[in-house]
């Protein structure tokens, strides 16, 4: 009986671990292709919509950008809460380790990508085209203001034109723009 038992017991896990093939291949929600996202005027409208979303995160435009730069103008004089990474700018001794202007930085070049990403991929939206250069506009503002905070805090920065699409080497870490550079986009 128990021989029977584990032969009944073998015979259901084979069933079951064959049997949900078809359950496992799901295509994933939550990354959506650039062709689906620029497919239409109503998916084109909202990734500009979205695209302005990173100027209100906290590390930016939300927070930090006006914080850094009150500081660093002494527009706050010794703040009670002053830790140790607001005192770097208070005293004008800001070190690259400082997790504040690491998160500035990030933040802002996590704003300059959507707007790549419009600017390459709106012109081919079947739509009017006042309505094309009003996404095209946008983006370029955008992507100009991103750029004009970037080298007002950090000089000679990478100027990314193109939208990233791969983890490569030559395609993530770009030489440094110069100011006037950076200015002629």
């Amino acid at each position: 009986m128990i021989k029977y038992s584990f032969y009944l017991l073998i015979a259901a896990c084979v069933v079951f671990c064959s049997a949900c093939d078809d359950f496992l291949d799901e295509k994933p929600d939550s990354n959506l292709v650039d062709s689906d996202v620029f497919s239409s005027v109503a998916n084109t409208e909202a990734a500009v919509a979205g695209a302005y979303r990173s100027l209100v995160s906290k590390e930016y435009y939300g927070q930090q950008l006006a914080l850094v730069s009150a500081l660093s103008a002494q527009e706050l004089r010794d703040p009670v809460n002053a830790n140790a990474t607001y005192q770097e700018f208070i005293n004008h001794n800001v070190q690259p380790t400082n997790a504040i202007l690491s998160n500035l930085w990030a933040s802002i070049y996590n704003g300059v990508q959507p707007a790549n990403k419009i600017i390459a991929y709106a012109p081919d939206v079947e739509a009017d085209e006042a309505l094309v250069n009003r996404f095209l506009a946008e983006a370029h503002f955008l992507r100009g203001l991103h750029y004009f905070n970037l080298v007002r805090l950090f000089g000679n920065i990478p100027l990314y034109l193109t939208p990233i699409t791969s983890t490569e080497e030559e395609q993530i870490h770009i030489a440094n723009s110069t100011i006037p550079q950076v200015y002629e986009q």
